[in-house]
């Protein structure tokens, strides 16, 4: 209830966020319940186990509004659920216990809808039971079988709200409850939709097995492992090489044209501040004076068991600069921020956000929504830009940050793009790392 608290909030949350568009609070809650408690379902097959058949009719027909479906039982299921049930109950979903179930019945029917191959989830529903038991009682069977599954389960609980009611038993098993069967299939079809984005925005399955090296938390992760993952997240590098060693700098320059060197000791942010960086060298002689001045310049702001390392970097032509940037947020997880670069961003913080994972079409808003889009589009002797590029950009940042939890903040500033390129270059970049195993932080 405290992440907004009116419309307005709500409306401006939907809007930076573009993954789940909720048409009220209630929604926006109801869904970060499900998504925050439950693992998302393998695909749109529901099973519907209720006791009463008019909230069994309810929860079908929302869910089919909400882009799910009712899954076809297997005959082995349907068999076995008629051994368990009486004649006049339905094996057929959704399943219609009938007024007569009690809590060993809903234990067996949910272990045999979860075993089912052909469901991806299970919606319970309980009616206050005529018989010999209570919600509560029924929770209590139905843990051992939910805690062992990986499908996820949702109870919509048409009773009172009382001592009975196992609310306590369904908060241990971390299983949502909900008070009507329309919100819960809302919400369900809302965790499909989020399911659905996280796989349009997962193209980079192998950055799963390559995570950055952890730090203790809060300290700057080193050029070249930051590099590592920003190429397997196909980010455009301007060619670099980390060394210490002039000779290796002066080959570098031999072999890519003039050269900018900046300090690499990644516990120097500001290096532009500190006269740390110098540009257009091309030649060899001022290769090794700056070489030999940066060295010396280093000491100052590195411990003395650090060694001085010089990255040196293929110079960008000049064009139009960028700024794609990413931050782990406390409440909302990861958000990325898209806008002019340079000083500019500083100067002028005409940025946009939104909160990972989203889509080409959110990022292209994203795009239009800083006021020097026109700059980008082609103003006076500027010609137009490919802004899906950036676009794609910026939903694989979101993916990277999705996929490496251990990393607080991202910068990638300048990205530079040149007119003659069909994309930026990215210039300089860095990357905060925080401890995995610091229990202090949120993922």
């Amino acid at each position: 209830g405290a992440l907004a608290s009116d419309d307005v909030v709500a409306d401006d949350f939907r809007r930076q966020c573009g993954i789940l568009r909720c048409d009220s609070l209630q929604e926006l809650l109801d869904s970060a319940l499900l998504l925050s408690s439950q693992p998302l379902p393998a695909g749109n097959r529901i099973a519907v186990l209720t006791n009463a058949g008019g909230p069994g009719i309810l929860a079908s027909d929302a869910l089919e509004k909400y882009g799910l479906r009712l899954a076809g039982l297997s005959e082995k299921t349907k068999r076995e659920l008629r051994g368990v049930l009486p004649e006049e109950a339905s094996a057929n979903n959704p399943v219609d216990m009938i007024a007569s179930a009690n809590h060993e019945t809903y234990a067996a029917c949910v272990k045999l809808l979860l075993d089912d191959e052909n469901t991806d989830g299970l919606f319970i529903i309980v009616v206050k039971p005529p018989v010999d038991t209570t919600p509560g009682r029924i929770a209590e069977q139905l843990k051992p079988v939910i805690e062992n599954s990986d499908k996820p389960v949702i109870v919509t609980l048409m009773a009172r709200r009382d001592k009975q009611a196992g609310m306590e038993t369904f908060r241990e098993m971390n299983v949502p409850v909900f008070s009507f069967p329309e919100d819960a299939a809302r919400a369900a079809g809302n965790m499909l939709r989020y399911k659905k984005l996280r796989a349009s925005t997962s193209e980079f399955e192998n950055a799963h097995n390559h995570p950055v090296q952890t730090v203790p938390q809060n300290r700057q992760a080193p050029v070249e492992e930051v590099a590592g993952i920003l190429r397997r997240y196909k980010m455009p590098l301007m060619p670099f090489l980390v060394t210490g060693d002039p000779e290796a700098a002066r080959r570098f320059l031999s072999e890519n044209g003039p050269v900018a060197l900046k300090v690499a000791n990644e516990n120097v942010i500001h290096k532009s501040d500190a006269g740390l960086v110098h540009l257009n060298i091309s030649d060899d002689q001022r290769l090794r004076k700056v070489f030999e001045k940066l060295l010396l310049q280093i000491k100052d702001y590195i411990g003395p068991e650090d060694r001085p390392q010089i990255l040196v970097q293929k110079m960008a032509p000049s064009g139009r600069e960028l700024v794609i940037g990413a931050k782990r947020d406390m409440q909302f997880g990861p958000v990325v921020m898209f806008g002019l670069g340079g000083i500019m961003v500083e100067l002028m913080k005409d940025v946009s956000f939104r909160v990972a994972p989203f889509t080409l079409t959110d990022a292209r808003e994203m795009i239009d929504e800083i006021r020097g889009a026109a700059l980008l589009k082609g103003f006076r002797k500027y010609k137009p830009l490919n802004l899906d590029v950036p676009a794609e950009m910026l939903v694989r940042t979101g993916s990277l940050m999705l996929d490496n939890p251990q990393i607080s903040e991202l910068d990638m500033n300048p990205l530079i793009w040149p007119d003659d390129s069909e994309h930026p270059f990215v210039v300089d970049f860095r990357m905060t790392v925080y401890d995995s195993t610091d229990k202090n932080r949120e993922n």
